[in-house]
C-alpha cells in the first residue's frame, strides 16, 4: 500500500517543484473519522484492507479494551492487512459487493452504507456493535477510500475513557454517539486560521473535501494562507463544499483548482492530487478546450456547454468523455472576477448509450430486409463500419464442418456432441484492418476433438467449444492496427461466438477490437453481446429463410420430375397394353373356338384389371398433356344439364345396389360451352368418388344456375364421410390422398380430383368443395356463360347432341372403365357369380400349386382370414389358397376385426390399402387384444421396396409381400407361418407352464424371504437394489416412502461408516462372496442397527455378471451382548493380565531359583567330586605303596615272616581297598547329583520353551555309531550283546550329510541306551540292538495304544505336574494298534518282533528299479529303534512311560532315576519334527522307536557348518558319564573311543612346558581344588575371588620390572563384584595393555569359562564376550588339561614353540 500511494508521491514531483506535497496516507491520518483503503477484489471475502488511519485504529482499539474490562478475553484486534469481513461485519455481503461495484464504474458512491464494527475475531454476538455509515471514493481504479461516521453504538460506559475521547449520548432523543474530534494538527506556522471564529465558521463541514480544505497547507500554494483569502472565495467555497452536486472553483488568475466530494468521481484517478493544482497543470490534457471558456468567463460572460466531448487523463490514458458543465464568475468584494464557479454533470453513460442503442436500431432494421447471408453479412460490416467510435476494427467469420473434400454450409453448425470433422472458420467481412494483416486470416481450421490449444492469433478453439466470449488485453495482437477515428490502438479485443444463446449452434466468430479511447465497462460489453446476439438471430433467419427457398424449388423440380416421369411411363405403358387388351376381346369374342366358361372368367378378370391400368395411364397422359400445354379441346355450346344427366344415369345401378339412394336434379336447359370428353371425366371423377365415400345415406346430382346469373353450377352432393377440416385445401393437390378416411376402396392413384381442378380450369370456370367431416361433402363446378373466357380456336360452332355419336372414338369409354371399378366395390354384386366364378377358379386351380413332398401339410384344414377391398384379388388369391385350408373374406380392415372376434382364424393374409381400417389399423388391433395378438399376420402391399418391407415388420408382421407376387411363395409363407405359429402355440404352453411353475417359485420365495428373520435383497450389476424383502427394510431403517426403490440406502448408513460401507459395497460387486458389517442410522430417532451383510455374486448361463444377492443379519443384540461380554472380558483380561504379570514374575523367580540351584548344586558337586577324586588317587598311592611293602616284606621274611606284620598290611590294604570303593561311591553319588541338576535344567527350558536347536551339517550314521561304542564297554563288563543294524533303505536313499542338531539327537540316544543298559543287566538274556532307517515319509511306530506321553521308568521323585495341560496337548499321537507280540524270552524273538516294528517306508523310483534318491534340501525321515531284552512293562507303565516325575516304586526301588529322562527326550524328538513309540511285554522286553525329520546334504559341508568345539566337550560329558557309571565294575575302565575322538588334538610341535593359570573363582573350595589338580599337572596357578581382582592381577600398579606371564585364564561366569562375563569383556578390550600378557605370542590369551550353570544362554553369552571354550562343573581333569594344553600350544605353535 505504501509502494502504491507513495508512487502518487514520487509522480507528483513532475506537476508541481513542491516535494513535500500531501500524500493520501498523510490526509487520511489527519482525518478523526474513521477511513480506511480497501484494495477491491471479486468478492466482499476476499477484499483486503491496506491502511486504517488512527481514528479507525484506536475506534477498534478502544472496544476490544472495553470489552476486555467487561470479562472478554479477546485480544487486540490487528486491523491492517486483514480481510475486510474480518473488520466490517455486513448482513448481506452482495449488497456490500454491489456498492462498491457501482463505485467502481462510477468513482464514487451515490450514497452511505452501513455496516457494522467487528469488536474482535471471535466476537460475541450478544455484545453490542458499532455501526457506521460508509462513503467511497475509487482511486487508480483498484484501491477504494472508504471514510465513515459513527452512528451507533453501545451504552456510554463501554466508550467512555479517561480521556474523554469517545462520548456517547445519555438521551435516545439526541444524535447517536460518535468518535469525538481530536486536535487538528497545524501544517501552517504563524497566527491559525483555526483561532478566527469567522473562518472556523465558514470552513466546517463538507465532507472528504472539507477535512482536506482545513488540513490542506494553502501557504505553498498561489491562493497563499486560508487567513488571505478574501470573503467571497470563502462564500463561494461554502456553497461548493455544502452542494450535493459536482461542483468546483477555479480561482485567481492561474485558476487554482478547489471543488467537492461530489466532483471526485470526475477527477477519478487524480484525486487528491489535482486538488490545489492550476488549471493548466491539473488539466493539462484538455486545457486547450477549457482555457478559452476560462478566459472569457474571467471577463464577465457565463459559459455553457452540454453534453461536451473531452479526452480526459484520468485512467492512464485519453478517455473519451462527455460533460455538460458550466463557468460562472465569482466576484470580488471590488467588483472584480477572482474566480470561476465550475458546476458540471458527467454525461459519457448517456451518450454513449443514446449512440449505440441507435446502431442498434439500424441494424436491426437493414438486417430484417436481408434475404442471403452474403446481404446480412454485408450489413452488418457497414453497421461496423459506421460505429468507429466504439469499435476500432472488426472480423466477421462463418463456420461450417468440412467433410472430405467439400465443406458443409454456414447452417451445418457446431452442435453439442463433439465432431471428428475440423470445423472451418471464412473471412467474409472486414472492418479496419487492410486484407492480408496477418490478424485477419482468410481461413482458420478449428479441430474441436482435442484439448490441444491452437497456434492461431486470436483463441478461435476456446471460443468455438465454450460457446463463450473471451477477452484479450494483450497488445501484441493488434500491433499495427490503429484506431479509426482517434488512431489509438484497441486496449481490449473481444472475440465473441455468434450464437443467439448459450443452447443455439455456433455459426461463426466475431472479432471485436474497442475502441482505445473508451472505458471498457459493463455497458461496452453489453453492446459488443447485443450486436453478436443481433447477428446470430438475423444470420440463423436468413439462413432458414434460403433452407426453405431451397426446399420449395426443390419440391418444385421433384414435383416437374414426377409428372414427367408419369407422363413417359404412361406412352410406355399404352402399346403393351394396346397389345394385351386387342387380343383379350378376340378370345373373348371369338366364335369360331369360343373358350371354356372357367378360361372365359380367367379372361374377363384379366380384362377388367387391365382397362383399370389403361384407365390410370391415360390420366398420366392427361396430366402430361396439360403440363406440357399440348391438351387439345373441343369447346361446343351443349345443354349441360342433359348430358349431365345422361352421363350420371350410368352411375344409377351401381350407386342403388350399394345401398345409396341416387337423385339427379339436370331438368332445365342449361347451355355453356364444353368439351364433351372433359366432361365426362368430370361427371364421372366427382360422382366416383362420392360413392366412393357415402356409404350410406345419397348423392345427389345437379345443374343450377349461379346467383348471378353468369354461369352454371354443377353439384355433386353426398351425404359421405367428409373432409377433414385441415384436409379440405390439398384435395385437388396431385397423388394427395386422404389418410385413415372411410370408404368403399382404398385403391386409387390421387389424381382424380387434381385431373378434374386442371380440366374445370380449361374451360374456364373454377371448382371448389365444402365439407364437414362425418356428415358429406359438396364439390361444385362453376362454367361461365359463353365463350369469351375460351381460346377462340379451341371454340366450335358446330351444334351439339348429348348423344354419342356413331363416329366417335370409343364413346363412353372412360366413363364405362369407372362405373366397372365401382361395382366391384360392392360387397354384395354379382354374388351369384362370383360365386361361379370362384367355384370355377377353385375347381381348376394349378396344378403346379398343389402340395407335394415339399409341403407335409399338416395345416390342412386351417382357417385363413383374407382381407383386401379389390375383389378380384380376393378372388385370385382365395382361387390358390382354398385348395388345401378354409379360407373367409373380409372387404376392409373393420370387417376382418370383427370376423376375428367372433370366429378367430388360424392366420390373417391382409392388404396394406384398405378402406374403413387399413391394413397397419387391422395389425396393431390383433397384436393389442390380448387373447388374439400371437394370431400371424401376413401383410400384402403394392408399396415397394426395403424401407416399405421394414415399416411392416417394425409394425408387428410376420411377413410382407410386395405386389405383384407369385402363388407359389404365398402357399410357402402361409404354410411356413402355420407351422410356426402351431410349434409357437405349443412353445408357448409349454412357457406358460413354465412361468407358472417360477410364479410359484417366485411366490414360495416371497414367502420365505417375507418370513425370513434375515434381510434379503437382490442387486443389479450396478449395486442398485432390486428386491429387498421387509425385514431388510426393519434392519436398515430406510424410508420405504421416501424412496421405495431403495435408491439412496446408502443415506441410512451411518455417516461413520459410510465412506467404509460404500468401499465395500464396490468390493462387493466385484467378489464372488463377501462380509461385511453395516452400521444403520435413523435420522430422525437417533437409533443405531448393527448388521451383518453377506453377498454372492449372481451369473447368467455365460457367466456375465448380472448382480448380487445378499442377506442382511441384525447383530444389534449380539453386538450389545458382546459388548458386555467385552466389558466384563475386559475387566477380567484385567485380573488375567495381572495374574500373568504374577505368573512371568513368578516363572523368572522360579527359573532364577533353578538356576541358581543348578549353580549351587555343580559348585559343591564339582568340590565333592575333585576332591574325592584327589583322595582317590592318593589311595591308590597309598595302597600301591602298601602292595609293594606287602611284596617285599614277603620277599624278605620268606617264610619267617612276621605274621603281625603281614596282617597288618593286609588290613590296611583291606582298609584302602573298602576307602576306595567309598571314594568310588561319594563319586556316583556326585554324578547322580550333577543329572539330577542336569534333567531339571532341561526341563525348566521345556517348560518355558526357551530350548533352541541348532542347525549344522552331520552325518546320522557316524553320531549313533559313537553313542553305541560309548555304550561299548559298559556293555561288554556288563555282559549285554549289544549290536547296531543299517536298514537297504538308509543307503538306497543315498543318505550321508543331512542338516539337524546332532547334540539332542545324541541326548535322546544316550537317555534310551542308558535305560536300556540298566533295565538289561539283571535279566539272563541280555540283548540290546539298534536298527537305524531312512525314508522320505514319515514311518510307522508302535502301535500298542497308551493314554498319555509320560516320563522315564526310572527315576527319584522332584518337580512338580505343572505340564500336564502341556502334556494334554500331545495325546493320541500314536493312534493305532501293533499287533501282540510273543511271550518268549528268547533273542530270536527280541529280534523278530523288532524287526516287525522297525519295517519302515521306501519309496521307489519313477522306473520302478529301487527307492529314489532324495534330493537336496528335501526332508528326510531318519528312525532308530532301540531294542532290549528288559524286564519290560505292564500296560500301565506304558500308559504312564512318558510322564516326567513319574516311576512305579518298583522301578525307582531297583533302578533309580530321576523320571525325567523320556520325558525330555519326548519332547526334544518332538522339536526336530520326530515323534516316539514304545511298545513292551512284561518279562519280554521293550522296543524304543522314534525317528525326527532332517535336511538332505548332498555333499560335506563347509567347515563353518560342521560341529564346533562345544559338541567335542558335550561328548567329554558324556564320556565322564559312562565311565562313572561303569566305574564300580572290578575291570579296568576303557575310555569310550567317542570320547577320545571328541578331546582336542594335541598341537603338532608344542612342548610342555610350565603353564601359568590364573583362576577366578569365588568358591573356595573350588579354588583349592582347581589349584591343587593344576599345580599337581606342573602348573603354575593363581587365584582371584571375583573378576575385579583378576584386572588388578593382570594389569598390576605399580607394573613390576619382570612381570610374571600368564599362558590361560580359568574363569568362572557368576561372582560377586564382577562376574566373569563383563571380566572377560574388560581383559578383550584392554588386552593390548596389560602388563602380565606376552604380547611376543601372536593372538589373544585363552580363557576357559569353567561355570555350575550349563544353560545353553549362558555359555553363549560367554562365547560372545570374547572366552574361547567353557567347562560345566563338574568336569573332569583330564579334559580341562587337555583344552588347556590345546589352547596354550595353538597360541605357542603359531609363534614356533616356546620353552
Amino acid at each position: 500500500m505504501s509502494t502504491v500511494f507513495k508512487s502518487r508521491r514520487a509522480s507528483s514531483s513532475n506537476h508541481h517543484s513542491d516535494q513535500r506535497s500531501l500524500v493520501l496516507t498523510d490526509y487520511l491520518s489527519q482525518l478523526p473519522a474513521p477511513a480506511l483503503i480497501l484494495k477491491v477484489a471479486h468478492s466482499f471475502s476476499h477484499e483486503a484492507v491496506v491502511h486504517v488511519n488512527p481514528a479507525l485504529y484506536k475506534l477498534t482499539k478502544l472496544f476490544n479494551a472495553k470489552l476486555r474490562t467487561k470479562g472478554s478475553a479477546q485480544a487486540l484486534f490487528e486491523v491492517e492487512g486483514a480481510p475486510l469481513a474480518d473488520i466490517l461485519r455486513v448482513d448481506n455481503p452482495n449488497d456490500m459487493e454491489d456498492w462498491l461495484s457501482h463505485a467502481l464504474h462510477t468513482g464514487a458512491s451515490s450514497r452511505t452504507f452501513r455496516t457494522g464494527l467487528v469488536a474482535g475475531k471471535e466476537s460475541d454476538a450478544e455484545l453490542p456493535l458499532l455501526e457506521v455509515d460508509w462513503t467511497a471514493v475509487v482511486m487508480q481504479a483498484e484501491y477504494a477510500v472508504l471514510t465513515g461516521q459513527v452512528v451507533a453504538g453501545p451504552p456510554g460506559d463501554m466508550l467512555s475513557t479517561e480521556d474523554d475521547s469517545l462520548t456517547s449520548s445519555s438521551s435516545s432523543s439526541k444524535p447517536p454517539p460518535i468518535p469525538k474530534l481530536e486536535p487538528r494538527v497545524q501544517l501552517h506556522r504563524g497566527a491559525g486560521w483555526a483561532e478566527i471564529d469567522r473562518l472556523v465558521d465558514a470552513l466546517s463541514g463538507g465532507g472528504i473535501m472539507g477535512e482536506m480544505l482545513r488540513s490542506f497547507d494553502w501557504a505553498k500554494t498561489p491562493l497563499g494562507p486560508i487567513t488571505s483569502w478574501p470573503q467571497s472565495l470563502l462564500t463561494a467555497l461554502s456553497l461548493v463544499l455544502g452542494s450535493p452536486s459536482p461542483m468546483s472553483i477555479w480561482w485567481g488568475p492561474q485558476f487554482v483548482l478547489l471543488y467537492n466530494d461530489a466532483y471526485i468521481p470526475i477527477t477519478f484517478g487524480k484525486h487528491p492530487w489535482i486538488y490545489g493544482k492550476p488549471g493548466s497543470e491539473g488539466w493539462s490534457e484538455i486545457w486547450p478546450d477549457l482555457f478559452p471558456a476560462a478566459e472569457k468567463a474571467r471577463q464577465g460572460g457565463g459559459v455553457y456547454k452540454e453534453n461536451d466531448m473531452l479526452f480526459m487523463t484520468r485512467r492512464g490514458y485519453p478517455e473519451e468523455t462527455y460533460h455538460t458543465w458550466a463557468y460562472v464568475p465569482i466576484r470580488q468584494e471590488d467588483g472584480s472576477v477572482g474566480g470561476l464557479l465550475n458546476p458540471t454533470y458527467e454525461s459519457t453513460p448517456q451518450v454513449l448509450l443514446a449512440r449505440r442503442m441507435k446502431i442498434l436500431r439500424d441494424y436491426s432494421a437493414m438486417a430484417g430486409q436481408a434475404k442471403t447471408v452474403t446481404e446480412l453479412l454485408s450489413v452488418a460490416a457497414d453497421v461496423l463500419t459506421a460505429s468507429n467510435k466504439d469499435i476500432s476494427f472488426a472480423l466477421i467469420y462463418t463456420g461450417a464442418f468440412e467433410y472430405g473434400d467439400t465443406t458443409s454450409t454456414v447452417s451445418e453448425a457446431i452442435s453439442d456432441a463433439p465432431c471428428a470433422q475440423p470445423f472451418v472458420l471464412t473471412l467474409r467481412e472486414i472492418v479496419g484492418i487492410p486484407r492480408g494483416h496477418r490478424a485477419a486470416p482468410e481461413s482458420v481450421s478449428v479441430d474441436l476433438s482435442t484439448k490441444l490449444k491452437s497456434s492461431h492469433i486470436w483463441p478461435f478453439q476456446d471460443v468455438c467449444k465454450q460457446r463463450s466470449t473471451i477477452t484479450i488485453q494483450d497488445q501484441t495482437h493488434v500491433e499495427g492496427i490503429s484506431g479509426r477515428c482517434h488512431g489509438d490502438p484497441s486496449r481490449e479485443v473481444i472475440i465473441c461466438p455468434i450464437t443467439a444463446n448459450e443452447a443455439d449452434e455456433v455459426r461463426g466468430v466475431l472479432v471485436i477490437g474497442l475502441s482505445g479511447r473508451l472505458f471498457v465497462d459493463e455497458d461496452l460489453r453489453s453492446f459488443v453481446d447485443l450486436l453478436t446476439r443481433q447477428t446470430a438471430s438475423s444470420l440463423s433467419t436468413v439462413v432458414a429463410f434460403e433452407e426453405e427457398v431451397k426446399r420449395a424449388e426443390a419440391l418444385a423440380a421433384i414435383d416437374r420430375t414426377k409428372t414427367a416421369f408419369f407422363s413417359s411411363v404412361s406412352h410406355e405403358l399404352r402399346t403393351p397394353l394396346t397389345l394385351i387388351l386387342g387380343p383379350l376381346e378376340e378370345l373373348i369374342n371369338d366364335r369360331a373356338a369360343p373358350p371354356s366358361k372357367t378360361q372365359l372368367i380367367r379372361l374377363s378378370l384379366v380384362n377388367r384389371n387391365a382397362q383399370r391400368l389403361l384407365k390410370l395411364v391415360n390420366s398420366l397422359l392427361d396430366f402430361s398433356r396439360l403440363e406440357a400445354g399440348r391438351m387439345q379441346a373441343s369447346f361446343k355450346e351443349t345443354n349441360v344439364a342433359a348430358f349431365t344427366r345422361d352421363l350420371a344415369s350410368v352411375f344409377r345401378s351401381a350407386i342403388e345396389k350399394g345401398g345409396v339412394s341416387f337423385i339427379v336434379d339436370c331438368d332445365r336447359e342449361r347451355k355453356v360451352y364444353i368439351d364433351h370428353d372433359m366432361w365426362e371425366k368430370i361427371v364421372f371423377n366427382l360422382i366416383g368418388n362420392a360413392f366412393k365415400f357415402t356409404m350410406k345415406g345419397h348423392i345427389r346430382v345437379s345443374v343450377t344456375q349461379t346467383s348471378d346469373k353468369s354461369g352454371i353450377v354443377f353439384a355433386v352432393e353426398d351425404t359421405g364421410a367428409g373432409i377433414p377440416a385441415h384436409e379440405v385445401g390439398k384435395v385437388f393437390e396431385r397423388f394427395h390422398q386422404v389418410e385413415g378416411q372411410t370408404s368403399r376402396s382404398h385403391e386409387g392413384s390421387g389424381i382424380g380430383l387434381a385431373l378434374t381442378d386442371e380440366l374445370v380450369k380449361l374451360h374456364g370456370g373454377s371448382v371448389n368443395v365444402r365439407s364437414e367431416f362425418g356428415k358429406g361433402s359438396v364439390f361444385s363446378v362453376v362454367i361461365p356463360y359463353g365463350s369469351s373466357h375460351l381460346p377462340p380456336d379451341m371454340v366450335s360452332s358446330e351444334p351439339c347432341s348429348t348423344e354419342p355419336s356413331d363416329n366417335e372414338p370409343n364413346p363412353r369409354v372412360y366413363g364405362a372403365a369407372v362405373v366397372e371399378e365401382a361395382r366391384h366395390w360392392l360387397s354384395g354384386s354379382s354374388t351369384e357369380e362370383d360365386s361361379t366364378e370362384s367355384e370355377s377358379l377353385n375347381g381348376s386351380a394349378d396344378s403346379s400349386l398343389i402340395p407335394g413332398r415339399s409341403f407335409p401339410m399338416t395345416t390342412r384344414g386351417c382357417k385363413i382370414l383374407l382381407s383386401d377391398d379389390n375383389a378380384d384379388m380376393r378372388k385370385y388369391v382365395k382361387m390358390f389358397l382354398s385348395s388345401w385350408w378354409t379360407v373367409v373374406e373380409a372387404k376392409n380392415g373393420r370387417e376382418a376385426w370383427e370376423m376375428i372376434l367372433d370366429d378367430p382364424p388360424d392366420i390373417i393374409v391382409s392388404d396394406v390399402m384398405m378402406p374403413v381400417l387399413d391394413g397397419f389399423g387391422l395389425l396393431k388391433a390383433v397384436r393389442a387384444h390380448p387373447v388374439h395378438k400371437s394370431i400371424p399376420l401376413i401383410l400384402l402391399s403394392a408399396r415397394a421396396g426395403e424401407e416399405a418391407r421394414v415399416d411392416g415388420l417394425r409394425a408387428g408382421a410376420d411377413d410382407y409381400l410386395v405386389k405383384p407376387f407369385s402363388a407359389k411363395e404365398l402357399v410357402a409363407r402361409v404354410h411356413s407361418h402355420l407351422e410356426m405359429s402351431r410349434l409357437r402355440v405349443e412353445l408357448e404352453q409349454r412357457v406358460k407352464e413354465r412361468t407358472d411353475e417360477l410364479a410359484e417359485s417366485e411366490w414360495r420365495y416371497k414367502a420365505l424371504a417375507t418370513m425370513s428373520p434375515v434381510g434379503i435383497y437382490r442387486t443389479n450389476q450396478l449395486g442398485h437394489l432390486t428386491f429387498a424383502n421387509d425385514k431388510w427394510w426393519e434392519i436398515s431403517m430406510h424410508d420405504r416412502l421416501a424412496d421405495p426403490m431403495g435408491k439412496r440406502f446408502l443415506e441410512s448408513v451411518h455417516e461413520d461408516d459410510r465412506e467404509r460401507v460404500q468401499g465395500e459395497w464396490k468390493t462387493a460387486l466385484v467378489s464372488a462372496t463377501h462380509t461385511m458389517e453395516i452400521k444403520w442410522c435413523d435420522a430422525e430417532t437417533g437409533v443405531i442397527h448393527h448388521s451383518l451383510s453377506e453377498t454372492i455374486m449372481e451369473t447368467d448361463n455365460e457367466g456375465n455378471v448380472v448382480g448380487m444377492i445378499g442377506c442382511l443379519t441384525d447383530v444389534t443384540e449380539r453386538m450389545r451382548l458382546e459388548r458386555e461380554k467385552m466389558d466384563a472380558l475386559e475387566v477380567a483380561e484385567k485380573y488375567q493380565r495381572r495374574r500373568a504379570e504374577e505368573a512371568e514374575n513368578l516363572r523368572r523367580q522360579q527359573e532364577l531359583f533353578i538356576d541358581m540351584t543348578a549353580h549351587e548344586l555343580r559348585n559343591p558337586l564339582n568340590g565333592i567330586y575333585h576332591n574325592a577324586d584327589l583322595i582317590h588317587e592318593s589311595l591308590e598311592k597309598v595302597q600301591a605303596e602298601v602292595t609293594g611293602l606287602r611284596r617285599k616284606h614277603s620277599q624278605i621274611s620268606g617264610a619267617t615272616s612276621d605274621q603281625g606284620i603281614e596282617q597288618a598290611l593286609a588290613r590296611v590294604d583291606a582298609e584302602l581297598t573298602q576307602s576306595i570303593e567309598a571314594i568310588e561311591t561319594i563319586n556316583q553319588c556326585a554324578q547322580h547329583q550333577k543329572n539330577i541338576a542336569d534333567d531339571v535344567l532341561q526341563v525348566s527350558k521345556i517348560s518355558m520353551n526357551l530350548l533352541r536347536l541348532s542347525h549344522v551339517d552331520y552325518q546320522p550314521r557316524a553320531e549313533i555309531q559313537n553313542i553305541v561304542r560309548m555304550f561299548q564297554t559298559e556293555a561288554n563288563a556288563k555282559q549285554i550283546s549289544m549290536s547296531l543294524d543299517v536298514s537297504p533303505s538308509y543307503d538306497q536313499l543315498h543318505v550321508n550329510w543331512v542338516r539337524g542338531d546332532p547334540k539332542r539327537l545324541a541326548q535322546v540316544l544316550i537317555n534310551l541306551f542308558s535305560n536300556a543298559v540298566r533295565f538289561t543287566e539283571r535279566m539272563d538274556v541280555r540283548t540290546v540292538s539298534v536298527l537305524v532307517e531312512a525314508s522320505v515319509v514319515p514311518p510307522a511306530l508302535p502301535q500298542r495304544p497308551f493314554t498319555d506321553s509320560g516320563s522315564s521308568r526310572s527315576g527319584s521323585v522332584c518337580g512338580s505336574e505343572d505340564s500336564e495341560a502341556f502334556e494334554r496337548r500331545t495325546d493320541g499321537i500314536w493312534g493305532r494298534v501293533s499287533p501282540s507280540m510273543s511271550s518268549s524270552n528268547s533273542d530270536s524273538q527280541v529280534v523278530r518282533r523288532t524287526g516287525s516294528i522297525a519295517s519302515s517306508v521306501t519309496v521307489l523310483d519313477p522306473n520302478g528299479t529301487g527307492p529314489r534318491k532324495a534330493n537336496r534340501g528335501a526332508p528326510v525321515y531318519i528312525s532308530v529303534t532301540i531294542s532290549d531284552s528288559g524286564c519290560g512293562m505292564t500296560a500301565e507303565e506304558r500308559a504312564l512311560i512318558f510322564r516326567r516325575f513319574t516311576n512305579t516304586p518298583k522301578t525307582y526301588g531297583e533302578f533309580g532315576g530321576s523320571g525325567l529322562g523320556l520325558f525330555i527326550s519326548k519332547r526334544l524328538i518332538e522339536l526336530q519334527g520326530g515323534q516316539i513309540g514304545v511298545d513292551s511285554t512284561e518279562g519280554l522286553g521293550t522296543v524304543f522307536k522314534f525317528y525326527i525329520k532332517v535336511e538332505m546334504r548332498d555333499s560335506p559341508p563347509p567347515a563353518s557348518s560342521v560341529k564346533t568345539d562345544s559338541d567335542r566337550s558335550t561328548r567329554s560329558s558324556i564320556g565322564k558319564l559312562t565311565r562313572r557309571r561303569s566305574s564300580h565294575t572290578d575291570g579296568p575302565y576303557t575310555f569310550p573311543a567317542s570320547v577320545a575322538e571328541d578331546s582336542p588334538p594335541p598341537v603338532e610341535g608344542f612342548k610342555p612346558a610350565k603353564i601359568s593359570v590364573l583362576i577366578v573363582e569365588d568358591n573356595v573350595v573350588n579354588q583349592k581344588v582347581l589349584k591343587r589338580q593344576l599345580e599337581s599337572a606342573g602348573y603354575d596357578a593363581r587365584i582371584a575371588n571375583h573378576g575385579g581382582e583378576a584386572l588388578a592381577i593382570l594389569s598390576p600398579d605399580p607394573s613390576p620390572p619382570e612381570p610374571t606371564f600368564f599362558d590361560i585364564v580359568l574363569m568362572d561366569i557368576e561372582m560377586p563384584v564382577m562376574d566373569g562375563l563383563e571380566c572377560a569383556s574388560r581383559i578383550r578390550t584392554t588386552e593390548a595393555t596389560l602388563p602380565t600378557i606376552d604380547h611376543s605370542l601372536p593372538g589373544k590369551i585363552p580363557i576357559i569359562a569353567v561355570t555350575g550353570n550349563a544353560r545353553q544362554e549362558y555359555l553363549e553369552k560367554a562365547m560372545e564376550v570374547g572366552m574361547d571354550d567353557f567347562m560345566v562343573k563338574p568336569y573332569i581333569r583330564k579334559d580341562l588339561i587337555s583344552k588347556i594344553e590345546h589352547l596354550v600350544g595353538q597360541r605357542r605353535s603359531r609363534r614356533g614353540g616356546r620353552t
